[in-house]
């Protein structure tokens, strides 16, 4: 009888460590964790990245494979988007040419809307790094906000998946798919990317202000004032729309003229609004 009592009591807990995901509790409902590059003697940097917390199942073909077996791990951090490819599960894909690698790459949402994005493989370099567009324009999040960038926005929805369709370029026959789930990507990337651009900026433009650029600016006949979660207000003549600042975000200066109205992002661009003829 205790041995069979026992043996119930054996079969409930795995039952119970199996519903829990085993030793890999959570990984089916946080796709995503945060993780430090290594250095050369295999030591974390206090640079980190936000990376899946498993491989990526997917497909590879090639001028010899067709639908071969691939794994894939996405990394993104606060300057790039990173994608390691291990065709056959093992094979990490590397450069071993004199000269970059280029890709093409398109991205697929739930919703089945498609984004043609591009990449690249340094020479020596062992990952692809995804660009916004052809003229190599780094992606990058230094303005702190998930929907400035077709990648994060897409990562950062709620209960998703994204696919990702990897052609290289010079080798049209080789090409690479994999598909990851959202799962917790925008809490992460809120908290550990966002976030602290975002103070960085704050700072920065704190320590303007302490060296004479105030919150608050006047023009002619209108009034604009930066407030500290970095949006704007304005009041005041507005024949021109130099009072038209509501929908400004990341902000961590503010200028006028007389009819028009100028903000310093915190990613270093320049919005403006009002009188626009010279």
């Amino acid at each position: 009888m205790k041995k069979t009592v026992s043996l119930l009591l054996l079969i409930v807990l795995c039952l119970g460590l199996c519903a829990c995901g085993g030793g890999g509790a959570g990984l089916g409902a946080a796709a995503w964790e945060k993780a430090y590059y290594l250095d050369a003697f295999n030591d974390p940097t206090e640079e980190y990245y936000i990376g899946t917390a498993k491989r990526l199942s997917g497909s590879y073909s090639s001028g010899s494979v067709t639908d071969g077996k691939l794994e894939a791990e996405l990394r993104v951090d606060a300057e790039k988007i990173s994608v390691y490819l291990y065709e056959n599960g093992t094979d990490l894909v590397k450069n071993s040419g004199i000269t970059g690698i280029s890709f093409s790459v398109l991205m697929k949402t739930a919703d089945g809307s498609k984004t043609q994005l591009y990449g690249g493989m340094a020479s020596g370099g062992d990952c692809v790094e995804i660009w916004e567009d052809q003229a190599r324009s780094v992606l990058h999040f230094a303005d702190s906000r998930q929907t400035d960038n077709p990648v994060a926005a897409a990562l950062c929805a709620k209960n998703g998946e994204v696919s990702f369709y990897l052609t290289r370029e010079d080798q049209p026959a080789t090409s690479y798919l994999f598909t990851v789930k959202t799962g917790n990507f925008a809490a992460l990337y809120e908290a550990e990317i966002a976030t602290p651009i975002r103070e960085a900026a704050y700072a920065k433009a704190a320590v303007r202000m302490k060296m004479g650029k105030k919150p608050i600016a006047a023009g002619w006949d209108h009034t604009v004032g930066l407030k500290a979660d970095g949006t704007v207000v304005a009041v005041g003549y507005n024949e021109y729309g130099q009072c038209e600042v509501s929908g400004w975000t990341d902000i961590v200066a503010v200028t006028t003229g007389e009819w028009y109205t100028v903000g310093l992002k915190a990613d270093s661009t320049v919005v403006a609004v009002g009188w626009n003829v010279s």
